[in-house]
């Protein structure tokens, strides 16, 4: 399979945003987080329909994803949650 970029959509970053915002607040969000160097296949999940893909936050003094020693911090899962269902209610008709 060819390796693709993946690129976020502009209204999927801006549902996402304000999710975000919703839910945890401006505080706890990386603003000003640099482009990463990964390889992802939800690259391929944009090319069909868009979206966003984002992260949800495990902190960075801990190891990296994939990582044998790798921790993740279950208490983050209901703020992943909050973040999915804001982000269908906005999208969603009513």
């Amino acid at each position: 399979m060819r390796r693709r970029a993946l690129i976020n959509d502009a209204v999927g970053v801006d549902h996402a945003m304000v999710a975000a915002m919703t839910v945890v607040g401006p505080d706890r969000l990386a603003l000003d987080a640099q482009p990463l160097m990964e390889s992802e296949d939800f690259a391929r999940v944009l090319t069909l329909r868009p979206g966003c893909f984002a992260f949800l936050g495990n902190g960075v003094d801990g190891p990296p994803l994939h990582n044998h020693v790798y921790d993740f911090r279950d208490e983050i899962l209901l703020d992943g949650a909050r973040f999915l269902a804001q982000i269908a209610r906005r999208r969603l008709p009513v």
